[in-house]
């Protein structure tokens, strides 16, 4: 099939949005799909995109030119200009996870896959009416849900559940280096070989639990924490430097950093629910992926995204979040358990197998050759108006007075973890 990957962000970019998307189409294009990724200009080349993603192949590159800031506006002119590309024209089908292009693509006439790991139904209920609009036409194919916890709130807005599937993310065995033990990568990082040691791999920000991380690390003032992923000097940065035992790193490249994955006897996710519920802006993180490709035992929150791949006490050691005392009892514990520790990075790393990009891109190929055949059967919609429009008015209300576009974690997504699990994590 003749694909067009529509990205509206300039390329190579550090998120992990843009790993994901670059990723699946360079997976999608060495699956023998013909695929052409057009994204926003910038001064980057095949090469350049190969190198910092560590790619396989990658399929051909075009760029649209419009408005750097603001991204919205970006967003808009990019999906516009989308629409006058031979490359469009010819395409089957285009992959994207803007909701302009979709909009577009679906009013002129050509097929379009949305793919996101935002539950935006329940984020910005006003997306729900135009996600409910776009769910009626047969030029849309459908969405890929990064998560069930994603794929619910689609389903809400409207969207039948045959036009939703969930597929996760995953990561590139090819991006990691030979196996290390802890001892070895900890003595070549320079970190202190006998010590314990408690590693995080990703973005480092306020919106990212790290508050946690640092509490943890007070409390357990003989373990060494390693936090990478820095931009520069942040609260979390300048917090860290009062805590004698935590290490800031900044941001690395995939093979550096999987040698700090090597270097943890335990992996950590924070465990806050803030991330989720406040900010929205991780669901089901991408870390994961890699983690449990590290073959280490991950630390984390027993959260409704990260529960659906880590079960506690069989790939993970996972405890309610925001409960610090708790939190650092069931890690101690955790540190002191070295049988404990082994079983869970054996769990991991068989869990991991399933979670290349090649093998997401297996399912998506299945998904779009079923969207295709079926797009032009009718699909039962349901769709609470009512609901919206109260939901879209308590939004825009509460976007005047506080300025913030995500609503919070809805209360009937609440998770609470089994008070079972607290006790055997004390």
């Amino acid at each position: 099939m003749k694909i067009l990957f529509s990205f509206e962000n300039a390329l190579p970019c550090r998120e992990a949005d843009a790993e994901v998307f670059v990723h699946t189409a360079s997976a999608l294009t060495t699956f023998g799909h013909h695929g052409v990724l057009v994204f926003p200009h910038a001064d980057s080349s095949p090469n350049e995109l190969g190198q910092v993603y560590r790619l396989n192949g990658l399929p051909l590159l075009q760029t649209t030119r419009g408005p750097g800031r603001p991204a919205v506006l970006r967003h808009a002119f990019h999906a516009l200009l989308l629409a006058r590309l031979a490359v469009f024209r010819n395409a089957d089908f285009v992959y994207t996870r803007n909701l302009f292009v979709c909009f577009v693509s679906v009013m002129v006439g050509k097929p379009v896959l949305f793919d996101h790991y935002r539950p935006w139904g329940d984020q910005v209920p006003p997306l729900r009416g135009l996600l409910h609009w776009l769910a009626k036409r047969t030029m849309f194919l459908g969405i890929v849900a990064h998560s069930e916890f994603a794929a619910a709130s689609y389903a809400r807005a409207g969207v039948p559940k045959q036009k939703i599937r969930v597929i996760h993310t995953g990561y590139a065995p090819e991006r990691f280096a030979q196996d290390m033990t802890p001892e070895a990568a900890k003595e070549a990082l320079g970190l202190p070989v006998a010590r314990p040691t408690v590693v995080y791999t990703g973005r480092i920000n306020e919106r990212k639990g790290l508050e946690s991380v640092l509490d943890l690390a007070q409390r357990l003032p003989q373990a060494m924490f390693v936090l990478v992923g820095s931009y520069g000097e942040g609260d979390i940065e300048a917090r860290a430097k009062q805590i004698p035992n935590v290490r800031i790193v900044a941001w690395q490249h995939g093979v550096e950093t999987w040698r700090y994955q090597q270097a943890a006897d335990v992996l950590i996710v924070p465990p806050s629910s803030a991330p989720l519920r406040e900010h929205g802006n991780t669901v089901l993180p991408l870390k994961l992926f890699s983690y449990l490709a590290a073959g280490r035992p991950i630390f984390a929150a027993a959260t409704p995204d990260i529960e659906e791949i880590l079960r506690h006490d069989g790939n993970a050691w996972l405890v309610a979040p925001d409960d610090p005392a708790a939190a650092a009892a069931a890690l101690q514990r955790l540190l002191d358990d070295e049988p404990t520790r082994q079983r869970l990075a054996a769990e991991a790393l068989h869990a991991a197998s399933q979670f290349t990009w090649d093998a997401r891109a297996v399912k998506i190929t299945a998904f779009v050759v079923e969207r295709l055949q079926a797009r032009l059967q009718s699909a039962q919609t349901t769709f609470d108006v009512g609901g919206w429009l109260r939901d879209t008015a308590k939004w825009c209300l509460r976007f005047a007075v506080t300025g913030k576009w995500l609503t919070p974690e809805r209360k009937d997504n609440a998770h609470t973890p089994a008070a079972a699990l607290t006790q055997r994590a004390a």
